[in-house]
């Protein structure tokens, strides 16, 4: 059977007006349970938590980001040429000072070093032999038995042996120290970060052989607007947070800032965490909390207690079973809490919870213990 289109529409019409009268039921009910509520209150008292006004600290900090690195991350190079003998460390290792990294073949170079020995020696035996060549030719030219033109020419083969035997000892000093960077060394306590070479590679002066950091500092770069930089200085405090990894914190200075800003009008900073339990990973994101300014012995509140109200802000205090409105002067603040200039005192009841419903004079129930 089709249904009429009149029949129709007087349906849904009938459907919308069933709906809209369960609305305004709710509605209704809804009011008159919140006015019941409302009206308990004010006759048994209304739910209130309270703190006891009590001397604070308030700190006003501003926070920054910046990404964690070894203080001392370097790429030892090889010094000299020669091949892989043996590589003493595996990527993550830990060494000390002075600990042998990687060996390049000697032979080549303790040849040389032997060579310039031997040179050295017959260098010095000929600037001794001239020496003594010299003294016998002073007494000769005494007794005018050599001319003055012969006594300047030994004078100046005395000259050509002295600079030899300086010649022969400075590639001596050189073959030796060529000799000990066959030996890569560890130049601080750390670890081994990539390793650029095999065992069997030919290197060559200058190639990059192991990266070494030292782990126990850390050090963050920042970067302060013109603002911030008046609030920091050479050795202040910072909080650095990692709780995007680990659930830690910890305290560090600032080494040092630049002096002037740089083209995008950037103060840099160099910020130092300590890091003896390895704890912090370089490449990690830090946050660095910095205090700008630092109030004592003052009336600090919770900043969700105070009601603003146009021109004025109130809270609440209680006293004898009645909430009390006080107009407060406020001054600065920072996420939690802000100061209190005038408008309350020290061990006044300050309602932190349930003020918002209040009136000057509502009774009050505390549903906590303050102390």
């Amino acid at each position: 059977m089709k249904i009429s289109s009149p029949k129709l529409f007087l349906g849904i019409v009938i459907l919308v007006l069933i709906i809209l009268v369960i609305l305004i039921l709710n509605i209704k009910k809804e009011e008159t349970t919140g006015l019941v509520t409302e009206l308990k209150y004010e006759a048994e008292g209304f739910p209130v938590q309270v703190i006891i006004i009590s001397p604070m600290e308030l700190e006003k900090s501003f926070s920054l980001s910046g990404s964690t690195q070894a203080q001392r991350d370097v790429t030892l190079l090889s010094k000299v040429g020669g091949d892989v003998l043996r590589i003493c460390v595996k990527m993550g290792d830990a060494f000390q000072q002075g600990d042998t990294l990687v060996e390049l073949d000697h032979t080549s170079a303790s040849h040389i070093f032997s060579q310039s020995q031997a040179a050295l020696l017959a260098a010095e035996a000929d600037y001794n032999a001239v020496l003594n060549d010299i003294k016998r030719f002073e007494r000769l030219f005494q007794q005018g038995s050599v001319s003055i033109k012969e006594l300047q020419d030994m004078q100046m083969t005395e000259v050509k042996m002295r600079s030899g035997e300086i010649a022969a000892k400075a590639a001596k000093d050189i073959a030796w120290k060529n000799l000990q960077d066959c030996t890569i060394t560890a130049p601080f306590d750390g670890f081994a970060g990539e390793i650029f070479i095999e065992q069997g590679d030919n290197t060559m002066p200058g190639q990059p052989i192991v990266r070494v950091l030292d782990l126990d500092t850390i050090l963050i770069e920042v970067g302060f607007t013109a603002d911030e930089v008046n609030n920091i200085s050479r050795g202040k405090t910072v909080s650095a947070d990692f709780h995007d990894y680990v659930n830690f914190s910890v305290n560090g200075y600032i080494d040092s800032f630049s002096p002037a800003a740089d083209q995008s009008g950037t103060y840099s900073a160099k910020i130092i965490l300590p890091n003896r339990r390895l704890t912090i990973k370089p490449g990690w994101m830090a946050k660095i909390h910095i205090v700008s300014h630092k109030y004592e012995n003052i009336i600090a509140i919770p900043r969700s207690s105070v009601i603003e109200r146009e021109v004025e802000s109130i809270v609440f205090i209680a006293s004898k079973g009645l909430a009390r409105q006080r107009t407060i002067e406020t001054g600065d603040y920072n996420d939690e809490l802000i100061e209190v200039k005038s408008g309350l005192a020290l061990s006044d009841t300050l309602i932190i919870m349930g003020q918002t419903t209040l009136k000057d004079s509502s009774l009050v129930v505390i549903t906590n213990l303050p102390y």
